[in-house]
């Protein structure tokens, strides 16, 4: 938020009126339908988000929680060798399967880990870039705005926008 945007919503608040320049009720209330934050407070709107260079929108998501449901997406029967198809078994190796790290299977002993044999294994992106990503494809996003907020190109967007079409349409 610039800080003219600031001064010039602070000054509205003081005097009464809501950001939008309506006029408040009696008891400093917006009409119906506006919204008015206390006075002397800032406000935002949701384009703010995309604005500000220092903030990444993805970094608000937390990283475990967004890595535990790009896994359980990925493993809807649960935990198994992708190679074998053997049930992972115990706290610890199952610790081991949530959180990312390669275990060895017990039954083959071939090395995986979560995302091995998988349409994201390899990719240079976090679980929570993947999240948004997917979360801005949903709520229509258009490409080139998603490429800002999460610092990829366009051409990367467009090939996971493609990739995601071609998951949905094989389901």
């Amino acid at each position: 938020m610039t800080d003219a945007h600031h001064k010039t919503n602070t000054a509205k608040h003081t005097a009464g009126l809501d950001p939008e320049g309506s006029s408040c009720d009696l008891f400093g209330m917006p009409e119906p339908g506006v919204v008015r934050l206390a006075g002397g407070l800032g406000t935002f709107v949701p384009d703010d988000l995309f604005v500000d260079a220092d903030i990444r929108l993805v970094e608000f998501l937390d990283q475990e929680k967004c890595r535990r449901w790009v896994i359980s997406q990925i493993h809807r029967e649960g935990p198994a060798c992708p190679y074998c198809r053997v049930v992972i078994e115990g706290v610890r190796r199952l610790w081991r399967f949530w959180t990312g790290e390669r275990l060895t299977c017990r039954d083959c002993g071939r090395f995986f880990t979560a995302t091995t044999g998988s349409f994201i294994s390899g990719i240079q992106m976090s679980p929570r870039e993947l999240f948004l990503l997917a979360l801005l494809f949903s709520l229509g996003v258009t490409d080139t705005r998603i490429s800002g907020i999460l610092g990829r190109s366009v051409e990367t967007v467009r090939l996971w926008r493609r990739r995601f079409k071609a998951i949905e349409a094989a389901e």
